[in-house]
């Protein structure tokens, strides 16, 4: 259930997505740093890309806290394999953002370095199994985003081979942002796909996220489990895309991230469905704030 209703919220921010916005590359090319969901919809009115990106930032850092906040060694493996089976239910659901917030959380320094906790997590929730996917789709947009950042820093255009000429157009350029424009949008498309049947409860849960700040997270990993080597049985230790890798403190991904050229994106269903059950962020946070 908790999957079906990060599907919901995770739906309804790509809805904020405009394709001009892509092509223009026309977001912030810096992350927000976001301690409350709610306050920051309120406060900031954040629009398309930028939201999608402080929202995915944030439920990295909200799993996180709730990781590093759970003092009790065994309600804090109970908290980790719960993360785990959200995430597996998210694959399966092919909702990739909500699969790779909390797999950043717990590949993070600060919950890998916890040892102990690791060491009774059962094997087998270490793994995150294969399972059938449903028709709709939540993507990982980062991939997307990194790469027409990458493409709008190639040259529009090159100087004319004839003397007193017209520069020459960069149809490269223009070609590449369409094609990662359009394998973008068919999953945007595909994410209208989902009927899940909002849950009040657990969605407002989902949507009053808060979270420590970098240092608190750091000083209350350190203080569960002072001095713990790196862990030997959990798969843990490999780092997600390193596309995503760049120099920063918080887990998360960082819009402004350009170094490697474009790569191939899987197609994406092509059908749109009007019907879809998703609702407008901002309005699910006004009608949560009304039911807390």
């Amino acid at each position: 259930v908790l999957a079906e209703q990060f599907t919901i919220v995770e739906k309804d921010a790509l809805d904020e997505i405009d394709w001009r916005e892509l092509m223009e590359v026309r977001w912030k090319q810096t992350s927000p740093s976001v301690r409350n969901w709610v306050e920051y919809l309120r406060d900031e009115d954040p629009h398309g890309v930028e939201v999608v990106i402080a929202r995915f930032n944030t439920v990295v850092k909200w799993a996180l806290s709730e990781c590093v906040m759970t003092e009790d060694i065994d309600e804090r493996v109970k908290c980790i394999v719960k993360y785990i089976h959200i995430a597996a239910h998210a694959r399966r659901l092919r909702n990739y953002a909500t699969m790779y917030q909390i797999t950043i959380a717990l590949l993070s320094s600060d919950c890998s370095r916890l040892t102990r906790t690791w060491a009774l997590v059962p094997q087998t929730d270490k793994q995150m199994e294969s399972a059938t996917v449903e028709e709709g789709c939540i993507p990982f947009i980062g991939i997307y985003t990194h790469d027409l950042i990458y493409n709008a820093q190639k040259p529009a255009s090159f100087p004319s081979p004839v003397p007193g000429g017209e520069p020459l157009t960069n149809f490269e350029r223009h070609h590449t942002s369409a094609t990662i424009v359009k394998n973008l949008l068919r999953l945007l498309e595909a994410s209208s796909k989902y009927n899940f049947r909002p849950d009040r409860t657990i969605l407002s849960r989902c949507l009053w996220m808060a979270t420590l700040d970098d240092e608190e997270i750091s000083a209350r990993s350190r203080k569960l489990e002072p001095a713990s080597t790196p862990i030997q049985d959990a798969d843990i230790s490999h780092p997600p895309h390193k596309a995503h890798h760049c120099s920063r403190r918080a887990p998360g991904f960082d819009v402004g991230c350009a170094q490697e050229p474009n790569r191939q994106h899987p197609p994406g269903p092509t059908s749109h469905d009007p019907g879809s059950p998703g609702r407008d962020a901002r309005a699910d946070v006004e009608n949560a704030k009304s039911r807390v």
